[in-house]
């Protein structure tokens, strides 16, 4: 995707314009938002980094971009000087994070079993 490519090549304000051409519901929504918070702390505009943010935390966790997008969150929000905030948002990750590798647990056991 272009925005990623400009966005790795330091160039957040071109990455911004090519950003906000992504449908919210393509196949690409998910990294478009995630990239176009990182756009936007990259210049540390972090208000507006949560933005999208915001709207990716609330996506299926067990995408990597929502994944990522848990510990943003809550990354702005310090960077703002909200630590209640942030502190709540590091917890919902951790909460998050801990169901994932219960989820993964889950599924080795019945691989296990399946194979015995």
């Amino acid at each position: 995707m272009l925005a990623t490519l400009l966005f790795e090549s330091a160039d957040p304000d071109k990455a911004r314009v090519s950003l906000d051409r992504v449908r919210l519901d393509g196949p690409f929504s998910n990294q478009a938002l995630l990239r176009a918070g990182w756009a936007e702390a990259a210049t540390e505009h972090y208000d507006r980094a949560l933005v999208p943010w915001n709207l990716l935390v609330e996506r299926e966790p067990t995408d990597a971009a929502v994944q990522e997008a848990m510990l943003a969150v809550p990354h702005a929000y310090a960077s703002l000087n909200v630590h209640g905030r942030a502190a709540l948002m590091y917890g919902r990750a951790l909460e998050l994070y801990s169901a994932q590798i219960d989820r993964v647990d889950a599924s080795i056991g019945s691989i296990k079993e399946a194979g015995s």
